[in-house]
């Protein structure tokens, strides 16, 4: 466990050089040099805590279709996987 991990107890593991192909409509290879899966709203507060959005400009990936990523991706993805629908 690293040190900001052992500070900030939800925050969402942080990979490197995930396949996005999976992702694609088409396929189409595609990686991100820095990919996090959100899954709970605590996880993402805790980024936002720890100054990522401050020191980032990620790229935003929801669960939607439609969509073609190609080349590999500088920026960090973050995949949003919440569950279910909350109106407030």
């Amino acid at each position: 466990m690293s040190k900001a991990q052992k500070n900030a107890p939800n925050l969402p593991a942080i990979k490197k050089n995930v396949d996005l192909s999976v992702y694609n409509t088409l396929g189409v290879n595609a990686f991100a040099e820095t990919f996090v899966e959100i899954k709970s709203a605590k996880e993402l507060e805790e980024l936002f805590n720890i100054g990522f959005f401050s020191k980032y400009k990620p790229f935003f990936l929801g669960g939607g279709s439609n969509i073609l990523l190609k080349g590999n991706l500088k920026q960090p993805v973050l995949k949003i996987s919440i569950p279910g629908i909350d109106i407030i």
